[in-house]
């Protein structure tokens, strides 16, 4: 009964998880980009890199699926980022948390942001709901990005957490 319940657990992470690769992937272009809207979609030309103003960290490419790390059966978040632009993101964050898996139907809570547009300032992205008073900063570290939300509901379930370190799939 016990392996019955993760199968369940493990369905519903599944089907959070394709649900949200499905939903973001791009429709015929890979990069996905806007009329000039180059960053992260091509490789920058020999005279772009001379330029005393490129920095490495203007070149991040931000596009991707990211995974939160821990995620299992229980709990997760995955942030799909679609557009990126020089001066804006466009994502979507789909995460959940189970609060009792051992119950005979699990239910999981939920939360999520579709489309949204964070504004980004080199190596750091800000999404800002002024409504509900909501910030969702995230930071390119490099390898990986470094997620801090204000913490207030209004976009996610009880329990449901999304700081912490997101690695690209």
């Amino acid at each position: 009964m016990n392996s019955m319940k993760r199968l369940g657990s493990g369905l519903i992470w599944a089907a959070i998880v394709a649900l949200t690769l499905t939903a973001c992937s791009p429709s015929g272009n890979e990069n996905n980009a806007t009329a000039g809207n180059t960053a992260g979609t091509q490789p920058p030309a020999a005279s772009d890199q001379a330029s005393p103003d490129a920095s490495p960290e203007a070149d991040l490419n931000w596009i991707g699926t990211w995974q939160l790390e821990g995620s299992g059966e229980t709990r997760g978040s995955v942030i799909a980022i679609t557009e990126q632009s020089d001066k804006q993101l466009v994502f979507t964050l789909d995460a959940f948390y189970v609060p009792n898996p051992d119950a005979e139907e699990p239910t999981p809570n939920i939360g999520n942001i579709q489309e949204g547009v964070a504004v980004l300032d080199i190596h750091t992205a800000t999404f800002t709901d002024t409504d509900l008073d909501f910030t969702l900063t995230i930071t390119h570290t490099g390898d990986g990005l470094q997620v801090v939300s204000s913490q207030n509901t209004g976009y996610f379930g009880h329990g449901v957490q999304v700081d912490g370190v997101y690695h690209k799939n």
